[in-house]
């Protein structure tokens, strides 16, 4: 240690060493300074940051690895799941199964089925009420009149058609005729054209059955878009036929 003297006042100059620093400190008056002290609460602090940033980075870290290797079991998994699948519809396939495609393209057959056979059914039940009713339904006055026209002409068609008995034979050539068929006659003007006759469809029988729906078909008419024949006896005009052939026939006084 080296003391000097100076203007009537004593500086102490020491020079030491603390864990391989140097440090000076200087007293007046025999007062020491805080500097030292500061520095190494500073560095102590900074050294606490220091570790505790470090801490958390390791944590970090950890998290990361922690996380990475989960998600690689997860990949793992998931590879192992798609190749079982995979296996799965192969064998399948191999045994005759139908894929998802299949049985898509199997439904909307089904489906398409499904839709003709409700057509179908719609068809059906309206020919079962026309049946029913005996033909088309008649809503309106106008379709009543519209449909017993109808009948008239083809009552009129009827009475005008020509029909061939059962095993009717020709009055010239007395060969049998028949229905629909056509055949020149050996005997009969050869003049005539073969587009001149007229083809025969129906015999006596079928003529009176078609007449007899025609009638049934003009009753059911008459019944659902005309009067009841009570409300007409009941008009004032009415003629009784019975009470009519009575008055006929009985004697007068």
């Amino acid at each position: 240690m080296v003391s000097t003297r100076s203007a009537g006042k004593i500086s102490y100059k020491r020079k030491r060493v603390d864990d391989g620093s140097s440090s000076e400190v200087d007293s007046v008056n025999g007062e020491p300074q805080n500097s030292d002290s500061e520095d190494e609460t500073s560095q102590t602090d900074l050294q606490g940051h220091l570790s505790a940033v470090q801490t958390c980075v390791t944590q970090l870290v950890t998290q990361v690895k922690s996380l990475q290797e989960r998600n690689r079991k997860l990949k793992g998994d998931l590879e192992r799941l798609h190749h079982r699948e995979e296996s799965i519809q192969s064998k399948q396939g191999k045994r005759g199964g139908k894929s998802n495609t299949d049985l898509k393209n199997q439904v909307d057959s089904l489906r398409v089925i499904i839709q003709g056979l409700k057509r179908l059914q719609q068809k059906e039940v309206k020919k079962e009420a026309n049946e029913l009713t005996g033909g088309e339904m008649a809503d309106s006055d106008d379709d009543v009149v519209y449909q017993m026209r109808k009948l008239s002409r083809r009552f009129q068609d009827l009475m005008l058609a020509a029909v061939l008995e059962e095993h009717e034979e020709c009055r010239i050539c007395l060969e049998e005729m028949k229905l629909e068929k056509c055949s020149r006659c050996s005997m009969s003007d050869l003049s005539s054209a073969m587009a001149d006759c007229e083809l025969v469809h129906l015999t006596p029988n079928d003529r009176w059955d078609e007449l007899l729906d025609v009638a049934k078909r003009a009753g059911e008419l008459d019944h659902l878009g005309g009067v009841s024949s009570s409300e007409e006896e009941n008009e004032e005009d009415f003629v009784d036929d019975h009470r009519y052939k009575l008055d006929i026939l009985r004697p007068h006084e």
